[in-house]
């Protein structure tokens, strides 16, 4: 369950930014102890505010440090009293970067597009690759049943293991897609790791599905890797656009 703090500095930012004042920060933290949201109120009026959709700029970030209980239990506050202060201040740290994230979200031009990229290019090839990925899984059970020795066993063993995880990193990627597809603001953390976890899962399988089409004895070359390829990449490629535009709204949000 959420914990709430609020602590005063007494000390100016130290930084270009000295003539704001002094300020009051208010903090979420979570179980594992880590600020999740965070409210800075300076003496000037400004505010900035962090979370997990902005977790840094050029202003600051959310702190750190995990947040030791015994330390912290003389600022605590509660719930509503922080949400009050979060609903009733604007961020002097957001108001280009919210602009643009609601300009985006708004396009229904913009958003259509997308959706329907993600959609065919991404996440249906994405979903082929992993249900490619349990065949080959399979295959590689038999194979073990089929091992005789103990060292041939846990070798195969070792493999599948090694395979289950770049399948479920696969899968992740998937649903990376399939959330980009449905959201109207993509651009989120939880977002931008599956889509990372889902360009790091595809290339094993992308090199095994290619092997095991060119070693194929009625298919050659030419024919099969441009069509092959257009398929296997779609979903990276998807994928890594969609990277893309997450950094770069962060970082034009950032010089707000």
């Amino acid at each position: 369950m959420p914990r709430y703090y609020k602590r005063f500095w007494d000390e100016s930012r130290g930084d270009s930014h000295e003539d704001w004042g002094t300020s009051t920060w208010y903090f979420e933290v979570g179980d594992d102890r880590y600020a999740s949201r965070q409210i800075e109120v300076y003496a000037n009026g400004y505010v900035l505010k962090y979370d997990d959709e902005l977790v840094f700029d050029d202003y600051g970030g959310l702190a750190v440090p995990p947040f030791e209980e015994e330390e912290y239990a003389e600022f605590e506050i509660s719930a509503s009293h922080f949400e009050r202060v979060w609903s009733s201040t604007k961020p002097h740290n957001r108001r280009r970067w919210l602009a643009r994230r609601s300009i985006f979200a708004r396009s229904p031009l913009r958003t259509a597009v997308r959706r329907i990229a993600s959609l065919v290019f991404g996440a249906v090839p994405g979903i082929w690759l992993v249900f490619t990925g349990f065949q080959l899984l399979f295959f590689e059970l038999r194979r073990a049943v089929g091992r005789d020795g103990a060292l041939g066993v846990l070798q195969q063993g070792f493999e599948l293991l090694v395979g289950f995880g770049w399948l479920i990193l696969g899968a992740l990627g998937v649903i990376g897609l399939l959330r980009v597809s449905l959201q109207d603001n993509f651009a989120s953390r939880m977002n931008f790791y599956l889509l990372a976890a889902g360009l790091l899962a595809i290339w094993p399988y992308m090199l095994r599905m290619l092997a095991i089409y060119l070693d194929s004895p009625d298919r050659t070359l030419d024919e099969t890797l441009p069509g092959f390829m257009l398929f296997l990449l779609a979903p990276v490629v998807t994928a890594f656009i969609y990277l893309v535009g997450m950094v770069v709204l962060y970082t034009r949000g950032r010089s707000a």
